[in-house]
């Protein structure tokens, strides 16, 4: 956003000696623009509950939404600071549905010129008794990492990223650290793609890392049929404790129980046992296959 508000100061130059005159103009156009942004926020957020109320069916097993009880507490609602509590099943997408609609609505910034919004989003998921300041600092974390990555991979670019974490009591310190010492294999290798993007159109070796090849991960392990037949869930559940010993253990289980059919990767991502370099791809939707629930629009509900 810093950068936003540098193109729009870009936009102005002392051409005279009444600087009092020019001054005044930015000071005009920098109050619209940012009120320009705030409306933009607000309008993302209020997409996002539309969504959710949209799959009020889907939430009702997991939700009080039908009894009336919306699944959504706002805290910050500020410019583009935004907070808010969820239902855990619901976080990741909501933050996705939310990024979306702000990337797809182009605001002005000035005299008819506009651009597109990008955010990152941090998404903490725990347990009610996890103190509230906890869950909001992992927040502001995951968010900042996201920023990192972008930062890193792309200086010069503008990208929407989502990551996010299952809060786990034995698990101390702050996401790197967490990372570093809970999510690396026995041979070292990642067990993690996150943080992720949501509109990377570079098509190089960063593109990836997408929140599309998630989703495709996701369906490889609960939807996807070979000879009509899916995996089971024990399978997954045990799976997820090999990965962590590594790539030959992977494949050693994968080959053992007749299911490495079902781990084929991405266009841009071929999985090896479901590891792509030195990442594996699909640790990130099995761990969170009990803590997902998919919105969709309503157009997409026929798709």
């Amino acid at each position: 956003m810093g950068d936003k508000f540098i193109q729009l100061k870009k936009y102005f130059t002392y051409k005279d000696e009444d600087k009092s005159k020019t001054n005044k103009e930015y000071l005009n156009a920098l109050k619209k623009f940012s009120t320009n942004v705030k409306i933009a926020y607000e309008e993302a957020f209020k997409e996002m509950t539309n969504v959710i109320n949209q799959n009020k069916d889907a939430l009702d097993e997991d939700t009080k939404i039908k009894e009336g009880f919306f699944p959504v507490i706002p805290i910050i609602v500020a410019g583009d600071d935004i907070t808010y509590v969820i239902n855990g099943k619901i976080g990741i997408e909501s933050a996705r549905i939310f990024l979306e609609h702000l990337y797809n609505n182009e605001i002005e910034i000035h005299d008819g010129n506009t651009v597109k919004l990008n955010a990152c989003a941090g998404v903490a998921i725990g347990r009610v008794s996890q103190p509230f300041q906890n869950m909001y600092k992992m927040a502001e974390e995951l968010c900042t990492n996201g920023k990192r990555k972008l930062a890193y991979d792309y200086p010069n670019k503008d990208f929407s990223l989502i990551d996010w974490h299952v809060e786990q009591g034995d698990m101390l310190g702050s996401i790197l650290e967490i990372r570093e010492q809970h999510y690396k294999t026995l041979d070292d290798k990642k067990l993690y793609m996150r943080p992720l993007y949501l509109n990377n159109d570079c098509n190089d070796e960063n593109a990836w890392r997408s929140y599309d090849n998630f989703k495709i991960a996701y369906d490889d392990i609960t939807k996807r049929e070979i000879y009509e037949n899916k995996i089971a869930r024990n399978k997954i559940k045990e799976l997820r404790e090999v990965l962590r010993k590594g790539k030959k253990d992977t494949e050693i289980f994968l080959k053992s129980n007749d299911i490495e059919n079902y781990f084929g990767g991405f266009d841009n991502a071929k999985s090896d046992y479901c590891f792509f370099g030195d990442t594996c791809i699909y640790y990130d939707a099995i761990e969170i296959i009990d803590l997902f629930i998919k919105l969709k629009r309503e157009e997409e509900k026929d798709e």
